[in-house]
């Protein structure tokens, strides 16, 4: 049997470093993806709206949206009310809260021209996420649009148009998310993630991180120790400013991390200052 030889794994280990940095490149932000529609259902409809996402806020858990519906308002009796959904609201409609109405045009001479308001409009959207776990972390929209045309309930399709550099739309289908079985017709769900590219880059930077944890752990001189820990702590600290960006968001699992790997650097100083020298005292 031929045991694999040094030069093997050192192979090895650079194509999983080049791998590695595919995987980054080909997960990196793509604008042309922000104009593509991302429809949520193929039901036969007999009207189609879009829901354009512009930008979200963290730490108010809300999106800023556009929707835009063609083609409707154009009579006495239309109207129409986008409502967001949570779980406790659900059983009961009438508590839903309200995110948009447009009330009945007050005069419509002429059916061929829109009686009220001009799309699109605007929307305050909250949505349900652990931002603990940025950057794994999701974000789900519960969201039903309710459309009268002549006083009647109107099938609507729904397509996504995401602006958000940061997100991508993970999943978009009729129901909701605490209950995909939803009879409602013009129910919706959307789950953003962060961008795979955020994900690769942190896996990849705190793998670093505490593989050089290993390194100050075997340093021999005491000297080159500390001077090693300073530079230490000060790449990790610009780590962290690195994945976690501008996103206001504390504590998240990158923060986790980064205080396990400053207590970590602080045991192998006491350890090294402490128990060590007294074994070889």
């Amino acid at each position: 049997m031929v045991l694999p030889t040094r030069r093997f794994f050192h192979w090895i280990f650079w194509i999983a470093v080049f791998t590695s940095l595919l995987l980054v490149f080909l997960s990196s932000p793509r604008r042309d993806s922000a104009k593509i529609p991302i429809k949520c259902s193929s039901k036969p409809a007999t009207a189609s709206s879009y829901l354009i996402l512009r930008s979200f806020d963290p730490g108010a858990r809300r999106f800023r949206a556009g929707l835009i519906i063609p083609n409707i308002l154009k009579t006495k009796e239309d109207k129409l009310e986008v409502h967001t959904v949570t779980p406790s609201q659900a059983p009961n409609a009438e508590n839903l809260e309200l995110a948009l109405q447009l009330p009945p045009a007050p005069s419509c001479d002429n059916k061929d021209e829109p009686c009220v308001g001009v799309p699109p409009w605007n929307l305050d959207i909250p949505f349900i996420s652990n931002p603990f776990w940025y950057p794994l972390e999701s974000y789900t929209i519960d969201i039903r649009l309710d459309l009268k045309d002549d006083g009647k309930d109107k099938l609507l399709n729904l397509a996504v148009v995401n602006q958000i550099d940061q997100l991508v739309v993970d999943t978009c289908s009729t129901g909701y998310s605490f209950d995909v079985n939803s009879t409602d017709p013009n129910a919706f769900r959307i789950v953003l993630n962060r961008q795979p590219f955020i994900w690769y880059t942190a896996v990849i930077l705190y793998v670093m991180a505490a593989g050089f944890l290993f390194y100050l752990r075997t340093t021999a001189e005491s000297k080159e120790l500390y001077v090693n820990s300073l530079g230490y702590l000060f790449a990790l600290w610009t780590i962290r400013g690195i994945v976690v960006g501008p996103a206001s968001l504390f504590p998240t699992i990158i923060d986790f991390c980064t205080f396990a790997a400053f207590v970590t650097v602080a045991a192998i100083l006491v350890e090294r200052r402490v128990f060590l020298r007294n074994r070889t005292g």
